[in-house]
């Protein structure tokens, strides 16, 4: 068999099938090249889908007229120059593919004029062709025709233009979300689609997100900037009622790039973990800011996987944040946050009740009488009048704290109280379910996890680098409340476990310990199956339905629910209250019509 180099043109074919998927894989490359010459609009019209015709015209620097048939060579590149811009990369695009490999499965035209010109050319083709004048003003304009036509195998695998036009629409969606500063237009069929204007402060920026992500995502969610260790988490995140069946509202970039990274979507799962329903998916537009240097962006040939030099220094980075971001959060913070803090100023109570070591250690072993009477101590402590005294309903609706003052109580299962806003309807047991929870979680930490021996020791057969892994992390695992012993190369025993679990198939929590920190550095795992134990200890201890609460009772409970974090969600997910305005119930009732 002889040796021979293949042509430049079935070079380019060759790389232009891991580049160049379908239609929004076009866009992709153009839209970063666009942003790479630091553009501020961008026009983006589609046709058929993608497959008659992709234009994306841009006001970017432009590239001067000696240079236009080079971009169209391959490995040619404005981006890196030597090893060390390789590996403190800025730019979106650098390998210098994406132009001739578009060119080599499409009819392309590349028109563009430099800022320092005076005119526009324009090339048909490929790097071979003929320059000619062209009547574009200053920037970058690129049209693509009949994608595959050359190739008609790959034109057969694509799917009807309704479904490549999404995928695209995706594409210029995660872009936007990616900048906000720049204006992006798209057009498919001469039709508008997204006409989307430069945002630069906070409410024009939430206003494009509505338009990117839908209406109610913006009223569900949180924004946030948090830095630390060199690293930079913002963006929004939504709390956990506003959850997903499928995990189509959740976008991430690193650096500015859009990114598909199972560590990151691994991180921002393990902070919901606690708060989401089951087989529900979180919403969230997030930006990670590094230093170059830590992240490898050069791990995926359409750039969409990166790979982190410290990855559990970056996870646990993540984790953390967006747990305390959903954890920061109260009733009321999101509409009234002013009067929140200042309220919980002046209940001293609630402050007490949830911050004091002792009260809170004290309450977790009472009985729901027990627990019930001591929110009628505090009640009545705080207000400074017995409970058959106090008023059901303040004078003044408008100093009412986030979540009110009780009314009543509907069927033993709701409560019903009235704040500034409206109606405030509370699941009784769903509520004192979570704060139940989370002080059982307080006390855990405190008091750490107390272990027990297994009467007979269990054999785990492990990889032998399973193996020098757990040899390795003994003292993680005795934090975690177990004791192993390495018996052979790849053979572990287990003298003991967890308390809490000493039910549970102890062999499969150490190999998925060990499965978690191979792939991630770290394990949430037992922590989880531990909350499970003390999720199901707290819903047997809390309030049930039907249990009739006087007023004080009622109240104590919603001041309670204003300090605990995750108040907004049970522990199985579920909401555990819902606000109704008084607009709202105006509609409901058809006043003023």
């Amino acid at each position: 068999m002889t040796i021979q180099r293949l042509p430049s043109h079935l070079i380019n074919q060759i790389a232009a099938g891991e580049v160049i998927e379908r239609p929004a894989s076009v866009v992709k490359e153009l839209l970063e090249n666009s942003l790479d010459a630091d553009a501020t609009r961008i026009d983006i019209d589609i046709e058929q889908g993608g497959k008659g015709l992709i234009r994306v015209h841009d006001n970017g620097t432009g590239i001067s007229k000696d240079e236009i048939a080079i971009a169209l060579q391959r490995h040619a590149t404005s981006k890196i120059h030597s090893l060390d811009d390789l590996e403190c990369i800025r730019s979106l695009g650098f390998r210098g593919e994406a132009l001739p490999s578009i060119a080599s499965v499409s009819r392309l035209t590349l028109a563009s004029r430099a800022v320092d010109q005076n005119l526009a050319w324009s090339l048909c083709g490929d790097a071979d062709g003929d320059l000619q004048p062209a009547a574009i003003p200053s920037g970058t304009m690129i049209e693509v025709r009949d994608l595959f036509y050359n190739t008609p195998a790959r034109r057969k695998f694509l799917k009807t233009d309704k479904t490549e036009f999404g995928h695209i629409e995706n594409i210029v969606r995660r872009v936007a979300l990616s900048r906000s500063d720049v204006e992006i237009n798209l057009v498919h069929n001469r039709k508008p689609v997204y006409q989307l204007k430069q945002a630069k402060s906070r409410e024009q920026k939430e206003r494009r997100l509505q338009q990117l992500c839908g209406a109610s995502f913006v009223e569900h969610i949180i924004n946030f900037r948090h830095q630390a260790s060199g690293l930079g988490l913002s963006g929004w995140v939504a709390v956990p009622a506003f959850s997903r069946s499928q995990a189509d509202l959740q976008y991430f970039f690193v650096n500015g790039r859009m990114v598909r990274d199972k560590l990151l979507t691994h991180a921002v799962r393990q902070a919901y973990q606690d708060v989401l329903h089951h087989q529900r998916h979180a919403a969230y537009v997030l930006f990670l800011e590094i230093d170059p240097v830590m992240v490898d962006v050069n791990a995926h040939p359409a750039k969409y996987e990166v790979r982190f030099r410290e990855s559990n220094s970056v996870h646990g980075f993540i984790r953390h944040t967006i747990k305390k971001v959903l954890a920061d959060v109260r009733p009321g913070d999101q509409a009234e946050s002013l009067m929140a803090d200042q309220v919980r100023d002046d209940l001293p109570f609630a402050g007490n009740f949830g911050k004091d070591t002792t009260a809170r250690q004290h309450s977790i072993n009472l009985p729901v009488k027990e627990q019930l009477l001591a929110y009628t101590e505090f009640a009545t402590r705080a207000s400074g009048v017995l409970p058959e005294q106090s008023r059901p309903i303040p004078a003044d609706p408008e100093t009412s704290p986030p979540l009110g003052f009780a009314l009543a109580q509907l069927h033993g299962v709701y409560i019903l109280a009235q704040n500034k806003e409206g109606l405030v309807i509370v699941d009784m047991h769903a509520a004192h379910e979570r704060i139940t929870y989370e002080r059982l979680k307080s006390s855990m930490a405190e008091n750490g996890i107390r272990s027990q021996p297994l009467l007979v020791p269990v054999t785990v057969a492990v990889s032998s680098r399973e193996a020098d892994l757990a040899e390795s992390s003994l003292e993680v695992f005795e934090g975690l409340g177990f004791m192993l012993d390495r018996m052979g190369p790849e053979s572990l025993t287990i003298r003991q476990v967890p308390g809490l679990l000493r039910n549970a198939d102890s062999a499969s929590l150490v190999r998925d310990v060990l499965s978690d920190l191979v792939t991630y550095g770290n394990s949430e795992r037992l922590k989880t199956e531990i909350n499970k134990v003390l999720s199901t200890m707290a819903c047997h201890g809390s309030v049930r339905a039907n249990r009739q609460l006087t007023i004080p009772e009622m109240n104590a409970l919603l001041r309670d629910m204003e300090q605990t974090e995750h108040s907004g969600q049970c522990n199985h997910g579920r909401p555990t209250w819902r606000q109704m305005t008084m607009p709202e119930l105006d509609r409901l009732f058809m006043r003023g019509r």
